[in-house]
């Protein structure tokens, strides 16, 4: 009888395994530095909560702002591939300064993170102190970006009272608040740093089933010794 249970709990695996996806989520906007000027171009991360990778072979990355507009979505490049629970910021800039944008991003935050985070760019829309938000979308058909590859899409509120600070998404909060906060040494005109929590890794915990089934397994195992 054990020999069964066993062979259906695997099956359970091999089944929740086939059915394994990427789940890319935007987890932090920074829209820049006021008053005084910005220490890096605008920014934004996005964090594969999934149990696989995503990589460009699952198609192309485009950014908007928050009008979620897929005709006037801006591809992201930089970055192939996104491990499960890995975060990577993508930098607002132009194909001829991407490079130099990452360039500058690295100078200012690398000192004070413990880990880089993987960096790419794009040449889209600025985030507005005043409130806006960015919009995420895969072509996953490799047709061109529209209305139905969205991914997700976050917004954040009026940050004019919190100059140089990230708003992240799941706490619904600008980083300052946070404990887990990163300001940076390098300050702007107005000695004002940049703070946010970028390349944090939110690894995501196995699901249910797999947690079951290899509980069972394991029972199962002990039993038989």
């Amino acid at each position: 009888m054990r020999k069964y249970v066993v062979a259906a709990l695997a099956a359970v695996l091999l089944a929740q395994n086939a059915m394994a996806t990427y789940d890319l989520q935007i987890t932090e906007m920074w829209p820049g530095n006021e008053p005084g000027f910005n220490l890096t171009d605008d920014w934004f991360e996005v964090t594969n909560f999934g149990d696989m990778a995503w990589t460009s072979a699952d198609g192309d990355l485009y950014f908007d702002d928050d009008s979620a507009d897929a005709t006037a979505a801006d591809l992201i490049s930089g970055v192939d591939s996104i491990a499960p629970g890995e975060s990577v910021v993508f930098i607002d800039g132009s194909a001829t300064t991407g490079g130099q944008n990452v360039a500058i991003w690295d100078s200012v935050w690398s000192p004070d993170l413990a880990v880089t985070p993987q960096l790419g760019t794009y040449n889209g829309s600025g985030m507005s102190q005043g409130g806006d938000g960015a919009t995420l979308f895969v072509d996953a058909d490799m047709n061109g970006v529209d209305a139905g590859d969205l991914v997700d899409a976050e917004t954040y509120p009026d940050a004019e009272l919190f100059g140089g600070q990230s708003y992240d998404v799941g706490q619904a909060a600008f980083s300052g608040s946070l404990v887990n906060s990163i300001t940076t040494t390098e300050m702007n005109d107005e000695n004002q740093p940049a703070i946010g929590t970028p390349g944090f890794l939110g690894v995501p915990e196995p699901g249910t089933i797999t947690l079951a089934a290899m509980g069972l397994i394991g029972l199962l195992g002990v039993r038989r010794k």
